[in-house]
């Protein structure tokens, strides 16, 4: 396995790590939106609505609706600084963590985190857009759904004749909603502040990264746009290159490729041996380096026809070559 490997087998374990905090910042955040649904079902009893419709009536459906909506604003400007405050300490955690894990994994001090300090964090976190737009607007924008979801349906019940406990009913929906919106923007947002935190690092260390690579997951979960672009490489300094997530619950990170040791300047860690794709084991041979290639890249470098007989086992690396270590024809190789 080389550095790269080694480097993106860290890089999902701490999206792993991140996926794990955030369920239980989902969590937190599930119990305030319960918290305030409680709070509303509370104020439609205590409305007394169940009167004939009269002024009286309408005079209460609007101090229900105005104090409803100041409760709801109040309740997403809670959940908004409780999920802001949570990612800051867990992004500045998370990423020191990983640089350790990643220098270890290169047997030097290769990488150097980034000094993250209370405003800094805050501008990463209040400053990473999820769809185009940061997370204090999403929860801006939730908090407003839910009013007018709200307003509709009390409304909707007062206008049928409903009393209390029908209206009471048409809270639940609007809750599993708010709900379900909520888990999708902590679950995404966590990434995407992640990913940012870590794209920063990166930019701290451009100096010895050769470029960065889209990592899309490997399963049928993963959509066509983010497998489009798995693979994708660009320059650590290029900073107009899209970037993940690209949609809600998106899994995508990017990894970082380091530069060759020679032009580091650094000898390769002890157990270790230099290869154009960082270091790998110090037991690694050219035939076993040249088996975990692509087959296009086995094709480049042993040309196709030498290639599929090696592919298929019929002749070693030692067979394409004479006792004088020169390359073998392919009519040579037949006759073998």
């Amino acid at each position: 396995m080389n550095l790269a490997d080694r480097w993106h087998s860290l890089i999902l374990g701490n999206a792993v790590d991140m996926m794990r905090y955030d369920a239980g910042l989902r969590d937190e955040i599930n119990a305030m939106i319960k918290a305030l649904g409680k709070d509303l079902v509370r104020e439609i009893i205590s409305a007394d609505l169940d009167t004939p419709r009269t002024d009286w009536q309408r005079a209460r459906l609007r101090t229900l609706l105005k104090e409803a909506q100041t409760r709801i604003q109040e309740a997403y400007t809670e959940v908004a600084n409780v999920h802001s405050s949570g990612l800051a300490a867990a992004v500045d955690a998370n990423t020191t963590g990983l640089v350790l894990a990643m220098n270890e994994a290169a047997g030097v001090q290769l990488l150097d985190a980034v000094k993250w300090s209370p405003n800094l964090l805050k501008a990463l976190v209040d400053g990473t857009l999820i769809n185009g737009a940061p997370s204090a607007d999403w929860w801006a924008r939730q908090s407003v759904d839910l009013q007018n979801a709200f307003n509709d349906q009390m409304r909707q019940g007062i206008m049928r004749g409903e009393g209390v406990a029908p209206l009471v009913a048409r809270v639940k929906p609007l809750l599993e909603t708010s709900t379900r919106n909520a888990e999708a923007l902590v679950r995404t947002s966590a990434m995407a502040v992640n990913n940012a935190a870590q794209l920063a690092t990166y930019k701290e260390n451009a100096d010895v990264l050769q470029s960065l690579q889209w990592c899309a997951t490997l399963d049928p979960r993963t959509c066509l746009s983010c497998g489009a672009q798995d693979g994708e490489q660009w320059a650590p300094s290029e900073t107009e290159h899209i970037t993940p997530p690209l949609h809600w619950n998106c899994r995508c990170v990017v990894v970082p490729i380091s530069r060759l040791w020679e032009e580091l300047g650094i000898d390769p860690p002890p157990g270790t041996r230099a290869s154009w794709e960082g270091p790998v084991d110090k037991n690694t041979t050219w035939e076993s380096w040249l088996k975990g290639l692509p087959a296009a890249d086995q094709k480049e470098i042993l040309g196709p026809a030498r290639q599929k007989l090696w592919d298929a086992g019929k002749l070693s690396i030692t067979d394409l070559v004479d006792q004088r270590g020169n390359a073998l024809t392919l009519e040579q190789l037949v006759g073998k």
